[in-house]
């Protein structure tokens, strides 16, 4: 906890507006954000940078739609691999092609991996060829479904710091916050997915577009526009078409460890057969700081990441979590705080475009 206290930076009401904004548009005015803070656009501004300078906020990113590219199997590798040759098997992991992400884990899983795929057939052969490392024991997967919505920045606590702890932080305020917002459409998946295969349609310029917007979602369209040689009302009018499908959200991109945050429970869920799927889900996501949500298909049907303050807080979530009706098993792992969130899992795909 003291090298928790230590990085944690100090915000305050203000500053916590401004993230929790960003993360829903990170394309908003500063205006528009003084405005809603009743202040000058220079205070916000100079807020702005002191956040990017502390290293709360890291960046920004624009993530894609991978079904847009072809790749309709998202699988998710958990691997059981020897504890004395770990780096030696990430190594192996991270030169593979396929494989976008490589986490290392605490639980009885120590490595996951994250990995497009065209078709079933393809995760098949990946998870031979991965069986076949001699420090690799046993390799599990599980397939991620309704990828478009899996990030939820609105879940996120962040409360305001000022140096010393409070029973008001983050271990112990976890049940309720003002900075939430606790509204959720699970149901209209079908309807949303039929959407975006519509409109999952792009050319050259918006590749060219989605690169570089997939880097730095606060780009100033003129910039882009200058580099493509067209107007910025036609990058405009791409930006906003491409939101519809090929790429369904944007955020700004925090490190969770200046917030308080000192680690990532990762929660494998098995549903009763007997309940709703759906509705389980949608009350998993009224539990605060559950950041990440995925629909999976597999051995567990959800797939659940929420960062933690200390240890308590993370059998706070799990007691939230187990007293939904329906949940029938849950698998905890441990992981590394993100120095880097909502993480832009996708965007090697871009790079094997370019």
């Amino acid at each position: 906890m003291v090298d928790n206290v230590s990085s944690r930076v100090n915000i305050d009401e203000i500053d916590v507006e401004i993230l929790k904004t960003l993360l829903k548009d990170p394309r908003i005015s500063f205006a528009a954000i003084a405005k809603q803070c009743n202040m000058s656009i220079n205070g916000i501004r100079t807020r702005f940078r002191r956040l990017e300078e502390s290293g709360v906020i890291k960046g920004s990113i624009m993530q894609i739609n991978p079904k847009c590219w072809g790749y309709n199997c998202i699988g998710y590798l958990m691997i059981q691999a020897d504890s004395n040759n770990i780096e030696n098997v990430i190594e192996f992991l991270t030169n593979n092609s396929q494989i976008l992400q490589t986490f290392q884990q605490i639980g009885k899983t120590n490595i996951h991996c994250l990995v497009t795929l065209p078709n079933i057939d393809e995760l098949a052969h990946i998870i031979e060829n991965v069986r076949k490392h001699p420090s690799i024991i046993n390799v599990d997967a599980i397939i991620w479904i309704d990828i478009t919505q899996m990030d939820h920045p609105e879940n996120l606590v962040i409360e305001p710091f000022d140096g010393l702890l409070h029973t008001s932080d983050l271990a112990h305020n976890t049940a309720d916050s003002k900075h939430m917002i606790k509204k959720y459409n699970v149901s209209s998946n079908v309807a949303r997915e039929k959407i975006i295969k519509e409109n999952c349609e792009f050319d050259e310029i918006d590749q060219i577009i989605l690169s570089m917007l997939s880097e730095n979602s606060r780009i100033h369209f003129k910039k882009i526009a200058e580099q493509l040689g067209i107007s910025t009302q036609s990058v405009s009018r791409r930006y906003n078409r491409l939101r519809k499908g090929v790429s369904p959200y944007s955020s700004i991109t925090l490190d969770l460890r200046k917030l308080g945050y000192v680690g990532t429970a990762l929660f494998l869920i098995k549903v009763s057969p007997e309940q709703d799927a759906t509705k389980v889900f949608q009350e998993i996501l009224k539990i605060p700081n559950v950041i990440t949500a995925i629909r999976t298909l597999g051995n567990f049907d959800m797939f659940i990441a929420a960062p933690f303050s200390d240890y308590e807080n993370t059998f706070k979530l799990n007691q939230s979590i187990t007293g939904i009706p329906g949940v029938m098993q849950i698998e905890l792992l441990w992981g590394k705080p993100f120095p880097e969130w909502p993480l832009n899992v996708f965007s090697k795909i871009l790079q094997k475009q370019a």
